[in-house]
């Protein structure tokens, strides 16, 4: 066999094209925020075809960041044509499953993922991440509350101040606070919960808080309240904290926004209505944390909590004299940095909760509830029983909340309701695999499967009401911005107590409209 001469000078020219078009994708990513440039980086490398998977790799986790498909796609099926699979290669497929709604696929590539021996620390906790969020699109609750515990529970102990640590860190924070979150999805002890809010605060140890003066603390003719949020854009939290940004007493307090978040319409409408507006996206828990302080801010008002991309980092730094968690959170933070926890005297009677939070509970007198309608009016139509001739029970909460203790209980409602249906939507029902969950769940509470009708979730799902005749809380997590869009159409709303902050919200809402005969205090009722 004739040996095929291999230019070495060719190989570096082209090694280096490589590594240069790489810089530039990463410099484009992470200095610049540039998309188009990424993306026009990430194909161009692509074309090189490299024969070191380094590159592909980035390549394709820079292209899911970026939510471009075609590419990220293009990336793995490279590296499963010319490289042996590495748990990193795999997760990746299951990040690119991921993007396409494939939560079966995700789940099946991340479970094999976990199995191929040599993952490193990082790439391991990722896998778990991934899993847990899958686990909870398709509405398994306790899958998804078992892989985050698996992250969140990590030992993490590189050299400090390395990328890798700080990426690690971020990954415990955001998945211990995920971990807390699904606890709320699974019928568990306020106990149990507590446990594990209150160890939260030990992951910022190393973490020194800033230092407030009370006689050196700057003073301003008005008092300056500051709200930090991941969701101050279209958003349900937005929703439920409009008169924030748009009702305020200019004449007694000025209101700065630190949004951390990409911005929209609704961003732009609370932008121009308050006093300051600093954009935290890109910036580090520190940085963002000092822009704070430098605002002089009297008030710091959280309104994320454990949810999605929080800011409980940037609270961590104390960058206020005075911190409160509100309306984003359901349960304590278990930070000691925030003094205050919002509340009302529905939610939170005085002594049901006050030991389970690390915080102190503010009580409003009425509900701390404050709902602002968020699409075009719609014509609040005749209750379809009338033309169906029978009642159709909804839930569109998520079906992760959906316990098989709640489903065993619209089973019987189902069953004393003749001829009665049962209406959900959902992200659990974008996928085949969540479907055939949830109808293996349905069919095992007794119902059958027949008077269910299972949608996806959409943007515009208010005028699904006009379906619907009665509406079923979930329990023990009820729902909150989707009791408000019930209601708002004319839907009743049947809500079972709880004790939980959380478990009272339908109580504390229903209450507050004069609606205590929608309230249950127990299964039976």
């Amino acid at each position: 066999m004739r040996k095929i001469k291999v230019n070495k000078k060719d190989v570096d020219r082209k090694r280096k094209q490589i590594a240069k078009t790489l810089d530039e994708l990463i410099e484009n990513h992470l200095r610049y925020h540039d998309r188009d440039k990424s993306i026009a980086s990430a194909k161009k490398l692509l074309t090189l075809k490299p024969d070191d998977p380094y590159p592909l790799e980035k390549l394709t986790s820079i292209c899911i960041d970026l939510n471009e498909i075609d590419t990220a796609d293009a990336g793995c099926s490279y590296m499963e044509e010319h490289f042996e699979p590495s748990g990193y290669r795999v997760f990746l497929r299951s990040r690119v499953c991921d993007l396409k709604q494939d939560y079966g696929g995700c789940i099946k590539y991340s479970e094999e993922a976990l199995k191929i021996p040599g993952n490193d620390l990082l790439t391991t906790m990722m896998i778990h991440n991934i899993l847990g969020h899958a686990y909870r699109y398709v509405g398994d609750a306790p899958m998804s509350l078992y892989h985050y515990r698996m992250s969140a529970f990590k030992d993490i102990k590189p050299a400090k101040g390395t990328d890798k640590y700080g990426y690690l860190f971020g990954i415990k924070c955001d998945d211990y606070s995920n971990f807390l979150f699904s606890l709320h999805n699974v019928n568990v002890t306020r106990e149990e919960i507590f446990e594990g809010v209150k160890n939260y605060n030990n992951i910022f140890e190393d973490i020194k808080p800033f230092t407030h003066d009370r006689l050196t603390h700057p003073r301003h003719d008005k008092i300056r309240i500051g709200y930090i949020s991941p969701d101050i854009r279209r958003h349900v939290v937005a929703f439920f904290s409009y008169a924030f940004y748009k009702s305020y007493d200019k004449s007694r307090f000025e209101v700065y926004c630190y949004p951390k978040c990409p911005e929209d319409g609704v961003s732009q409408e609370f932008h121009e209505g308050v006093d300051g507006w600093q954009n935290i996206l890109y910036d580090t828990p520190e940085e963002a944390a000092r822009k704070i302080k430098q605002d002089e801010i009297d008030i710091l008002v959280d309104l994320s909590g454990h949810t999605a991309n929080n800011c409980l980092r940037v609270m961590a730094y104390k960058p206020a004299p005075v911190q409160i968690s509100a309306i984003g959170w359901f349960n304590s933070t278990g930070l000691k940095t925030i003094d205050y926890f919002l509340a009302d005297k529905f939610t939170d009677p005085e002594g049901l909760n006050d030991q389970f939070f690390t915080e102190k509970i503010l009580r409003l007198q009425h509900s701390h509830f404050c709902y602002m309608w968020h699409d075009a009016p719609i014509e609040i139509q005749p209750a379809p029983c009338i033309k169906n001739g029978c009642i159709t029970f909804v839930s569109f909460n998520n079906f992760t909340k959906v316990t098989d203790e709640a489903l065993r209980v619209w089973g019987k409602i189902l069953a004393a309701v003749p001829n009665s249906r049962l209406y959900l939507k959902g992200k659990a029902f974008r996928s085949q695999y969540g479907i055939d969950y949830a109808v293996g769940r349905i069919k095992a509470a007794g119902i059958p499967i027949e008077r269910v009708r299972m949608e996806a979730d959409e943007m515009n799902y208010l005028v699904k009401y006009a379906e619907t005749d009665i509406a079923l809380d979930t329990f023990p997590y009820p729902g909150g911005g989707t009791t408000c869009d019930a209601m708002f159409m004319g839907i009743p709303v049947i809500t079972l107590v709880g004790e939980r902050h959380n478990g009272r919200f339908g109580y504390s809402l229903l209450h507050n409209m004069g609606l205590d005969e929608l309230c249950a205090f127990s299964e039976e009722e």
